[in-house]
């Protein structure tokens, strides 16, 4: 949860450049990414509410092992 908080205060100091754009990185604001951030958290956050964790049912995925590997 540390990791999370610190990761939202950090999309929280790019709220002043909003309207910058680098077309070499992408055709959309800062404030757009920021945006699109802040939702994918919230999204995730929300899904994780509603889910059971007791219907869990571990299943082995070669493709979710090398995505997420660290």
């Amino acid at each position: 949860m540390q990791k999370l908080c610190a990761y939202i205060e950090a999309l929280a100091e790019k709220v002043q450049h909003a309207e910058k754009l680098n077309p070499a990185v992408s055709s959309s604001s800062v404030g757009w990414h920021v945006q699109h951030s802040l939702m994918v958290i919230s999204g995730i956050t929300n899904q994780l509410k509603k889910s059971d964790l007791f219907q869990y049912k571990y299943s082995f995925n070669k493709w979710r092992t090398l995505v997420f590997y660290e």
